[in-house]
């Protein structure tokens, strides 16, 4: 099986036997690079370039694709996911904070689903703690109670998740030293996060909830969560 010119690993053959039947994607989608699987990384989107994720290493390239395809499957089996009220346009800071928390929390489950196949993604890490560092030091620190402010807090809680304890060291003194408030909030999210053991659908929800209105953001339709299986509102 192939990705563009590059063989994929067969971990990942393994993965994908097991969870096409549960998706409306085909191996098609994955060989091409289609917008079903990349969307606005596919080779479509970027006019037939080939994307930049195609450079990764073999290891890291099927995580990649993995994840990309994992989101799909929590979404099937009934997952969570973070909408907004009907003021609040795709481009609003309210989008941007609940699309950061939704990945926050169901990068859980997500990344226990994974784990089963023993796919390997440190140099995506790597780039993901020089990105952080380099960004975080080079910016200003974002208003009080703004919506970068929560964005800040969210991402201090996902590096803590993804990055090795060495590189969020690093991190961690950058933000203590920078805006300790934001990553006191940080800490705090994790602390939710803490809480729930067996990430269920119904759980990975509650975990929404809990850290949505952490952030202050349950009032006025900001963030709302989507129940996977009914779709109601919370």
């Amino acid at each position: 099986m192939k990705v563009l010119d590059r063989d994929l690993i067969p971990e990942f053959i393994r993965f994908w036997e097991d969870i096409k039947s549960e998706l409306d994607v085909t191996e098609f989608d994955i060989t091409s690079a289609s917008s079903a699987v990349f969307g606005d990384q596919s080779v479509e989107a970027l006019g037939g370039a080939k994307p930049a994720w195609m450079q990764l290493p073999d290891l890291d390239l099927a995580h990649h694709i993995a994840h990309e395809l994992a989101h799909q499957l929590l979404r099937k089996r009934g997952y969570p996911r973070i909408g907004r009220g009907i003021r609040y346009g795709t481009s609003s800071s309210e989008a941007r904070v609940g699309g950061d928390l939704e990945e926050l929390v169901i990068h859980i489950p997500l990344d226990a689903l994974l784990a089963e196949y023993g796919f390997s993604n440190k140099v995506i890490v790597e780039r993901m703690f020089n990105g952080a560092k380099e960004g975080i030091t080079g910016s200003p620190v974002p208003d009080y109670g703004s919506p970068w402010f929560f964005t800040w807090a969210i991402r201090y809680a996902e590096l803590t998740r993804m990055l090795t304890d060495s590189q969020m060291g690093k991190i961690d003194d950058v933000f203590r030293e920078k805006c300790n408030e934001i990553r006191m909030l940080g800490k705090e999210l994790l602390l939710i996060l803490r809480r729930y053991e067996c990430w269920t659908p119904s759980q990975t929800k509650r975990a929404m909830m809990d850290c949505r209105d952490t952030l202050g953001l349950g009032v006025d339709g900001r963030v709302l969560i989507i129940d996977g299986e009914d779709g109601t509102f919370s």
